[in-house]
């Protein structure tokens, strides 16, 4: 009986992804735009570190109306680089073993330069990356990281020595 039960475990069907459902890349500028996407509504809350690394932990607030809902999140799962990804993006991971504590974080295998923005749909989080210390435009918009700032732009929740929910151009 313990051995069909070894068996029967060894055959038993793939986790069901609950959390992470896909991501895309596209090439843009001199890096490219990752789209994750996701099951469920989440809400993007911060980051780590504010702009440049090679490994960002986001913070995000699963959306769920009530406890069964919650009740699939507190796992790991992963996806892989879409093929049109750069080969230096190595990992994407959900984390949700700890309930208070929900992170998606992307691993690369070298520094790259990053600005992070929920989805309009809040189901996905939108991550604008280039390497680290490229030169030209950033991959969110046209206008040169040079550039000044729009007169009265803020980002909302922003607080000295925290990191940006809406954070600007790139810094470089």
């Amino acid at each position: 009986m313990l051995a069909l039960m070894v068996v029967s475990s060894a055959s038993a069907q793939p986790v069901r992804r609950e959390v992470l459902s896909d991501v895309e890349a596209a090439s843009r500028g001199d890096g490219f735009r990752l789209t994750v996407k996701f099951a469920l509504p989440v809400s993007y809350l911060s980051h780590v570190p504010m702009d440049t690394g090679d490994t960002i932990l986001i913070h995000i607030k699963p959306i769920v109306l009530d406890a069964a809902g919650s009740s699939g999140l507190s796992h790991r799962e992963a996806l892989a680089p879409p093929p049109e990804a750069p080969d230096y993006l190595t990992d994407i991971v959900y984390d949700g073993e700890d309930e208070c504590s929900r992170y998606l974080v992307l691993h690369f295998s070298r520094k790259v330069s990053f600005r992070v923005s929920q989805g309009g749909d809040m189901r996905s989080l939108v991550i604008d990356i280039r390497p680290a210390g490229a030169q030209g435009s950033s991959p969110n918009d046209e206008k040169s990281p040079a550039a000044p700032a729009e007169e009265g732009h803020t980002s909302p929740g922003s607080k000295p020595g925290r990191a940006r929910q809406h954070p600007g151009p790139y810094r470089g």
